[in-house]
């Protein structure tokens, strides 16, 4: 199971812990839909279901859902199979009733026994909605999946709040407009900036070494310029005055 996914199931597994008194182990009433979902893809609902309900779930049916499985014919056979595996709980139909009204009548008046239900069947998920305090159950492809708290749940939980805390949601609404229009509204508060501590910009001034070795560079450039500015100096001689200048030493070494 992934993380994120993981945790999404926590978090309405506590919503309905937290508001309506669930608590472990979690009786878990499966119909044949889901069965026969959980046969076609594969899913061993002893093995995975548990992982969902905190490995601590007691998975039941009732007579009239065995019933109404049965007399689908070969058709759900293997659904069959799988239902009738799983603790009978006695609904108290004397005569058996079609499995989506038996699993109404279970968790109708605010769902005391604190039942979940584990279906495929839309119309039946969709009238449970409609009831407070039911989890819900489902196969999204093979993936077991517990349904997001219904809006009348939310609601109930949010007046139970209420009635704790000892305001109701309209007067929390009009005790926050109130202080708007007196105090006006809030100014955000401004998160001061953390100073980061920035290092020397490269293309303001070169670094130390290049700076050297730039330097070094200049130096060794200037007296290679003032080495080849002294060869220029030297001025060439021409021939006939490079021999008088000789005859002239000569002469002088004669007379001394």
């Amino acid at each position: 199971m992934k993380i994120q996914r993981q945790k999404k199931l926590k978090r309405r597994l506590d919503f309905f812990k937290n508001n309506f008194g669930f608590s472990a182990p979690y009786s878990l009433i499966v119909d044949g839909t889901f069965c026969f979902a959980a046969l076609s893809h594969k899913v061993s609902i002893k093995e995975q279901i548990p992982k969902i309900l905190e490995d601590n779930v007691k998975i039941l049916t009732t007579p009239c859902i065995v019933t109404e499985v049965e007399k689908m014919g070969p058709a759900l056979y293997g659904a069959f199979t799988i239902v009738k595996q799983f603790a009978h709980h006695q609904c108290g139909h004397t005569v058996p009733v079609n499995g989506a009204k038996c699993v109404r009548s279970m968790v109708k008046g605010g769902n005391k026994s604190k039942y979940a239900v584990a279906t495929q069947d839309q119309s039946l998920r969709t009238q449970l909605r409609t009831m407070p305090g039911v989890p819900i159950l489902y196969l999204h492809n093979s993936a077991p999946t517990l349904e997001k708290p219904p809006e009348v749940s939310t609601d109930r939980a949010d007046r139970w709040d209420a009635d704790r805390v000892g305001l109701s949601k309209e007067q929390r609404k009009t005790i926050t407009s109130l202080k708007r229009s007196i105090l006006g509204e809030s100014e955000p508060v401004k998160r001061r900036k953390k100073k980061v501590v920035k290092g020397a910009n490269p293309l303001s001034r070169r670094r130390r070494k290049e700076r050297e070795s730039g330097e070094q560079q200049a130096e060794d450039g200037g007296e290679a310029e003032r080495r080849s500015r002294r060869r220029r100096r030297r001025v060439k001689l021409a021939a006939h005055v490079k021999e008088e200048l000789a005859r002239r030493r000569q002469m002088g070494e004669q007379a001394v």
